[in-house]
């Protein structure tokens, strides 16, 4: 069955998703120093889509979910259907793979997974640098060493992006795995199928 996206509050029926999305992506443009106009929760209608980006005011476009390779993965052609030229449409990494990176009207267009976890990673390593390139501001990323304090799994040939928090233990720092409460990324390159418990990240 097709799944269908819903405002919240609705109580959505099994073959249905609620739209969690919009409100964290708001939260993180903000985060990053801009200021969010939502376009509303499209369907899977190529036609409604484009209507959607034709008719908002927006100098970076947002979208999650549509941009892999089903048959109602839309955002792609609907973008293409207004002139958009992707640079990119697949990243070499996990999570995140379906990200996509285009110009539409010389404005750029950043295609974030519809996974609400994915998004966030996707947004992290690819949105919120265009964000702040394009407000004038040097990349605010801090990057440091630490100790995972789990192994860290993935196939080889993808960097390996994972959610998580940093904690101070033993003089050094330590990464663990966390979900909605994850603050950093640890990123394990393309060449490793992951990292033991203990090594560096």
């Amino acid at each position: 069955d097709l799944t269908r996206t819903l405002h919240l509050p609705h109580t959505p029926s099994p073959a249905q998703t609620p739209a969690s999305n919009p409100a964290m992506l708001a939260a993180l443009v903000v985060e990053a120093g801009g200021i969010p106009v939502a376009l509303g929760v499209a369907p899977d209608d190529a036609l409604a889509i484009a209507a959607a980006v034709r008719g908002g005011a927006w100098d970076l476009l947002l979208t999650a979910a549509g941009s892999a390779r089903g048959d109602y993965d839309l955002t792609r052609p609907a973008l293409e259907s207004l002139g958009a030229r992707f640079a990119f449409a697949r990243v070499r990494m996990r999570p995140g793979a379906t990200s996509a990176f285009a110009l539409l009207d010389d404005r750029p267009v950043c295609c974030l997974p519809g996974s609400p976890g994915a998004a966030w990673v996707a947004f992290h390593a690819l949105a919120r640098a265009a964000i702040q390139r394009m407000l004038g501001r040097p990349g605010t990323v801090l990057r440091v060493e630490a100790a995972s304090e789990g192994a860290l799994e993935k196939p080889i040939g993808v960097t390996g992006l994972f959610p998580g928090r940093l904690r101070g233990a033993g003089g050094r720092l330590r990464f663990k795995r966390a979900g909605a409460e994850a603050t950093a990324l640890a990123v394990v390159p393309e060449a490793f199928g992951g990292v033991a418990a203990g090594a560096p990240v």
